[in-house]
């Protein structure tokens, strides 16, 4: 807790998008009007010393700004107390915000999205003409809802055209294939950084190249003679392992009871 002197009363605005769905008109006729509501009522509840609410959007913009009409524009607001650093309010909330959201999430079989937040100091009193220290943050300030910013790393055509040949025999080519194509469905970075590594592992495991040299593990000496697969790991515990496979073989002797980290 922070010291009584640096306390801070933060208001924690964040921008949820929820999915939505349309009311049936009576007896499950179609409704006189197409009207998609939120799944997400407005509603609050307590966790501990924070209340978390959920109400609609303060300031959606123009219709047109709302270009897919299955997704809600929510906000979730919470006052938390924490220290003069807005970070701190972002620190404190996070556990209880991606919680209610992950269960929530569950509960409807439908995930929610963290768009941005802001975070204003609300630490009374408040009078007309304070100056107040604002913080926004354009995408989400919870690592669990961190988005993946196109730098254009990957470079794809401007126009699509249909392949020449669907000639991908090969069943590593096809596996990295698809890994990568869900790696450019995903927003989140977390999801699309472990597609694109399994990508990389399947590709490495294809490749065929292997290197001989001396490994050392944390925890202990070296082994003179390890064969390396690239892409591949394996942890062990224990006396002796010997294994060998189509993709490598490890062969190292360790005392009873040591622990080690070993590539393959």
């Amino acid at each position: 807790m922070p010291d009584e002197a640096t306390v801070r009363t933060w208001r924690v605005t964040t921008t949820i998008t929820d999915p939505t769905w349309v009311a049936t008109g009576p007896g499950g006729r179609p409704p006189e009007v197409l009207k998609f509501e939120s799944r997400l009522p407005e509603q609050s509840a307590r966790y501990g010393d924070i209340v978390i609410a959920v109400r609609t959007h303060q300031h959606p913009g123009t219709d047109s700004a709302q270009v897919d009409p299955r997704l809600a524009l929510m906000e979730l607001v919470a006052d938390v107390v924490a220290g003069e650093d807005p970070m701190s309010a972002i620190e404190t909330l996070e556990i209880p915000l991606v919680s209610m959201i992950d269960l929530v999430s569950f509960q409807m079989g439908a995930a929610i999205g963290v768009d941005q937040a802001n975070v204003l100091d609300i630490t009374p009193p408040v009078e007309v003409g304070d100056e107040r220290t604002f913080h926004f943050f354009g995408g989400s300030p919870f690592g669990r809802f961190q988005r993946g910013i196109d730098m254009e790393a990957v470079r794809g055509q401007l126009l699509g055209r249909c392949p020449t040949t669907l000639d991908v025999d090969d069943t590593h080519d096809r596996a990295a294939l698809r890994w990568f194509v869900k790696s450019l469905a995903t927003e989140v970075l977390h999801d699309e950084f472990i597609f694109l590594w399994i990508a990389l592992e399947i590709l490495c495991d294809a490749s065929g190249f292997k290197e001989e040299r001396t490994y050392t593990g944390p925890c202990g000496p070296p082994f003179p003679s390890v064969r390396i697969a690239v892409g591949q790991r394996h942890r062990w515990c224990g006396a002796r392992r010997s294994e060998s496979s189509s993709r490598g073989s490890v062969s190292a002797t360790r005392t009873p009871g040591s622990c080690g980290s070993i590539a393959r």
